[in-house]
């Protein structure tokens, strides 16, 4: 039994790996998408909501509900669902009506969850 020259040894390795690299990387690339987009909402709900705890006013907490019902509405995602409820838990704390020191330090703690997430 003879195997061959090592060129066609080393063109078969080549090929298998470039059919590897083709059926993998579309998945890499989606995943890589989706934890680029899961940061980003992450940042911009941080940012929303710090804007509405330092300013207080009823236009930046407009804001953050609106961004919150459109961004799930419009890019749903699965896995952002324990993203969109910790947001919603910190929008209901940033309406309460008696606004305080408890309010912002449970606010503070949703933001410590979120970047876990």
């Amino acid at each position: 039994m003879e195997i061959g020259p090592i060129s066609e040894w080393v063109t078969a390795i080549a090929e298998v790996l470039a059919v590897v690299v083709a059926l993998f990387l579309p998945y890499y690339e989606e995943q890589r998408k989706k934890r680029l987009r899961n940061r980003n909402l992450k940042l911009l709900l941080k940012r929303l909501t710090e804007d509405a705890m330092k300013k207080r006013d009823s236009e930046k907490l407009k804001n953050l509900e609106s961004f919150l019902k459109l961004g799930y509405w419009i890019d749903y995602d699965g896995n952002d669902e324990a993203i969109y409820m910790i947001a919603n838990q910190i929008l209901l704390e940033l309406k309460s009506d008696q606004y305080d020191s408890t309010n912002e330090k449970n606010i503070r703690n949703l933001l410590i969850q979120l970047e876990l997430k």
